[in-house]
């Protein structure tokens, strides 16, 4: 299957959710919707509509807060590029794109990067009733942990990452010791595990959660228990633990890694039992950093920057809705967009992707780096049309150069560029777009994909090995079946590359330590 094909399948792809609900939704404002903003910081650029000073007051948060939890990585993860956050009054504003009961936060990566969606409801802790908890910091830290964990733990089993991102949601800022604690728990998740008894998932069923969609509530259950697991390892067995993740961090193949880290060790249940009955919950201190003090930008969005948005999201948001109807949703948006401005950058991006016709897509790359020829996702794309419609390689050249000169930074391009030398060469400067791609957006398996291909043309086994697999990993179970098969079949074919390269003698390079 091309690499084209996957990227199609992978914009389309959702994953499963609930019920079905109207309101509130997404409206520009000449249809009696909210006022939409687009702030912008160091590190993140958010679509909100919810009253201008909240909104100011969370993009400062997230800044904040993300610079409070690289503390726990001592500062040793910094992602470059810009997250993409999307702030909604309420989860059920988002339903109609996800064709049922749509998640009130979660982190993912996009075609064009990392995006957190958070909704009104994301102020409501796992484990707390609203009466009892209205502070919205825990899911900011939650879903900004799982965005940051991806930069350095380059696998992670499901039960390592959502257990410490409930870890890490409860960081503490003590303003009169200028510090952060880190390890502090919720009381109630502890009497919820204690009241849970048998129920409470093993270690072994934990690791079985890659491969299970669970009821909401089965899901709480093993968050908690993924949670406790965590607070149980770096209490009891902090070398193992901390060798566990390090070996995660080489990519190493997660059950093997933890093999090796806890070699040795036969009996974890009865001890974690016990722990759970009487747990010693140690905290860590670390200096609290500065924060910046800057204020976001701000700018109105017009009602063909919020059709755009909607469009986007009828692709993008997980849910149940099969892809046929998400792409004529989208490009029913997208039409309104072009309808209120011809010119609208993201519709005309939209646009292209979603026509089925090589020539259309021309027409309409052509139309958008007339419109923004300041735009490196603008010349990508033309230079994807001109060879999809046979141009000249000199053409081509021209457009991925250009885009490469005004978007250095955005993984799309990248991607786009390390397919372009991938087939017209150099094979170096495939790898070096490849690569870039990935440091940007490491939880982007098409990313991964494209470079895993690229190593494999350059011989680079068992680099391309390794980087199947991530991509792999994080497909999960949602994925289309024929898009998981491709995947595998590629998997299978560099690890067959690589055993007859060992029968030769031969042996590839290895990936620098951050890939």
């Amino acid at each position: 299957m091309p690499l084209e094909r996957c990227t199609v399948l992978l914009v389309v792809w959702v994953l499963a959710s609930g019920c079905a609900a109207r309101l509130p939704r997404i409206l520009c404002t000449r249809q009696g919707g909210d006022s939409w903003h687009e702030l912008r910081s160091a590190h993140f650029r958010v679509r909100s509509h919810l009253e201008l000073e909240e909104s100011k007051r969370l993009v400062r948060e997230l800044e904040a807060q993300r610079r409070i939890l690289r503390r726990y990585w001592n500062d040793t993860v910094d992602p470059p590029g810009e997250t993409e956050v999307l702030l909604v009054r309420a989860s059920s504003t988002l339903d109609e794109f996800s064709g049922g009961r749509a998640e009130p936060h979660f982190t993912q990566f996009t075609e064009r990067g990392p995006q957190l969606v958070l909704s009104g409801a994301s102020a409501v802790p796992y484990f707390m009733k609203k009466e009892e908890f209205e502070d919205p910091l825990p899911i900011l830290r939650h879903e900004l942990a799982h965005l940051l964990s991806h930069y350095i733990l380059l696998r992670q089993p499901r039960w390592l990452a959502e257990g410490l991102a409930e870890y890490l949601e409860m960081a503490d800022v003590q303003e009169a010791s200028g510090e952060v604690l880190f390890g502090m728990a919720y009381k109630d998740t502890l009497v919820y595990l204690r009241d849970a008894g048998g129920r409470v998932p093993d270690l072994e069923s934990l690791w079985a959660w890659d491969e299970q969609s669970l009821h909401r509530r089965e899901a709480r259950l093993y968050r908690a228990s993924a949670w406790a697991w965590v607070h149980y390892l770096l209490n009891e067995h902090p070398e193992r633990f901390a060798d566990f993740q390090a070996r995660l961090a080489r990519a190493e193949d997660p059950r093997r890694a933890w093999e090796a880290a806890f070699q040795g060790v036969e009996d974890l249940r009865n001890p974690f039992q016990n722990y759970l009955r009487r747990p010693q919950l140690s905290t860590r201190a670390v200096a609290l950093p500065p924060l910046s003090t800057e204020e976001p930008t701000v700018r109105d969005m017009g009602c063909a920057e919020v059709f755009a948005l909607r469009g986007q999201l009828h692709l993008e948001i997980p849910g149940q809705s099969p892809v046929g109807e998400r792409v004529a949703a989208a490009a029913r948006e997208v039409d309104r967009a072009l309808h209120e401005d011809p010119a609208n950058a993201e519709a005309l991006v939209l646009k292209a992707r979603l026509v089925p016709e090589p020539a259309q897509r021309l027409d309409l790359a052509l139309k958008l780096a007339w419109a923004h020829p300041e735009s490196g996702q603008a010349w990508a794309l033309l230079g994807r049309a001109l060879a999809e419609t046979g141009a000249s390689e000199e053409d081509q050249r021209h457009a991925f150069q250009r885009a490469e000169q005004l978007a250095p930074d955005e993984a799309e391009v990248l991607g786009t560029l390390a397919r372009f030398y991938a087939r017209a060469g150099p094979l170096e400067k495939a790898l070096e777009a490849a690569q870039h791609a990935v440091r940007l957006s490491p939880g982007n398996p098409v990313v991964l994909d494209t470079c895993a291909s690229v190593l494999d043309q350059l011989g680079r086994c068992p680099d391309s090995e390794v980087m199947q697999a991530r991509a792999l990993d994080l497909l999960g179970q949602g994925a289309p079946r024929e898009l998981r098969a491709e995947y595998e079949r590629r998997l299978t074919l560099y690890q067959e590359r690589c055993r007859a390269g060992a029968a030769r003698g031969a042996g590839g390079g290895r990936l620098p330590a951050e890939p």
